[in-house]
């Protein structure tokens, strides 16, 4: 916050016959200020692993003589579950480049004589400028970015068997990666302001021009505001699950030969499945910029009185305002998936039952379900976003007499 007040010291002469008077009064106030507040700009993964699941089951079960049992059994799940939370929550970001109230004022008071001579200038300016920057945006979430492969690889062998003889070869197990995520981010308000300004000029000027007098008064009142504001919760970037899930399932069930009144059964059972969940929740603050408000009163008072004959008076008053704003408030211009995965998933089942005799049984059997389920929600929310490029107010009074 800046507060300038200038005044010019009350100016007084007196020309007297043939007298000679230059006043030169000048003020100049600059006001230059640069702001950039941010709290966004962040990363956050809640989950950015790689993970490898192999299953390598092996069962041999050896040959048996008659009346006997040749079993080999293979049992167990091969799973990944990989979840991941990423969270972001930023506070608000509010910038002002430069704020100012400034208040200058001059006066001269000259009085000519007969044939006097008087020149009085009078020059305020003011400039303020101003840049604010407030960001809370630009944040990028990622709940689950994992690399999930689950292979199942499981071989059951049983061996040959003599007469009234079972020979049984059984795979059950369950290839599955289970892969869940959730990015939430939410951002605080951001407000900026280039200019906030407000300025008062006061010029003035008394004289009398009288026989033969000659006076000549130049009074100039100059204000600018340049403001450039931006305010930015947008630009957000939100994966709930970007993961890539592969499972492989290579079950294998060998069932050895038996003899006459024997069974040969051979089993492959389980299920490949990928479930892929995902949520992203994007919610941004208001952003609001303003880039130029200004309040300016300028007053110009000149009282030249030249009643005498031959009297010469000029004068020259000029109040020029310029005020200029440019501002960007923004809230969108986000990026949200609730589910962005590639699944993959193999089930390569076989079932070998071996030679049986008279009388016999060989059953070869595969069962089991290959799945891919993959689910996503992705919701964005945005703030308002209110951009004023100028907002002045602008009074300019010029009084001559």
């Amino acid at each position: 916050m800046l507060v300038v007040a200038a005044a010019m010291a009350l100016a007084t002469g007196v020309a007297h016959a043939a007298g000679f008077t230059i006043i030169d009064q000048t003020t100049r106030t600059t006001n230059n200020g640069q702001a950039t507040s941010q709290s966004g700009g962040n990363t956050a993964k809640g989950n950015n692993s790689d993970n490898a699941v192999v299953g390598d089951q092996v069962a041999n079960s050896g040959a048996t003589g008659a009346n006997s049992s040749s079993v080999a059994t293979n049992s167990g799940a091969t799973t990944n579950n990989s979840d991941g939370t990423a969270n972001i929550s930023t506070g608000n970001a509010t910038s002002s480049g430069t704020t100012s109230s400034t208040t200058t004022s001059s006066s001269a008071d000259t009085t000519g004589g007969p044939a006097g001579f008087v020149i009085a200038t009078q020059s305020n300016n003011t400039d303020n400028v101003g840049r604010a920057t407030a960001a809370t945006g630009n944040n990028d979430a990622k709940g689950n970015n994992s690399f999930n492969t689950a292979v199942g690889d499981q071989v059951a062998d049983a061996g040959g068997v003599g007469a009234a003889s079972r020979s049984v070869a059984t795979n059950d197990g369950g290839v599955t990666n289970r892969s869940d995520g959730r990015a939430d981010i939410s951002t605080g308000e951001a407000k900026a302001g280039g200019v906030n300004a407000t300025t008062q000029s006061s010029q003035t000027a008394t004289g009398d021009a009288a026989k033969n007098g000659f006076a000549i008064v130049d009074s100039t009142s100059r204000v600018n505001n340049v403001g450039h504001a931006t305010a930015e919760t947008g630009g957000n970037f939100g994966i709930g699950n970007n993961s890539f899930n592969r499972t492989v399932n290579d079950p294998r069930a060998f069932a050895g030969a038996t003899g006459p009144n024997g069974q040969s059964i051979a089993t492959n059972t389980g299920t490949v499945s990928n479930n892929s969940n995902g949520t992203s929740d994007i919610a941004t603050g208001n952003a609001t910029a303003t880039g130029t408000k200004a309040a300016t009163t300028t007053t110009q008072s000149l009282d030249l009185s030249g009643s005498s004959s031959n009297s010469f008076a000029l004068a020259d008053q000029n109040a020029p305002t310029n005020n200029i704003g440019r501002a960007l408030g923004r809230s969108g211009i986000n990026f949200g998936t609730g589910n962005n995965t590639l699944n993959t998933a193999l089930a390569s089942r076989r079932a070998f039952p071996g030679g049986v005799g008279n009388n016999s049984q060989s059953v070869g059997t595969n069962s089991g379900g290959v799945s891919n389920q993959s689910d996503g929600i992705s919701r964005i929310l945005t703030g308002d976003a209110n951009s004023t490029g100028t907002d002045t107010s602008t009074t300019v009074k010029q009084l001559a007499a």
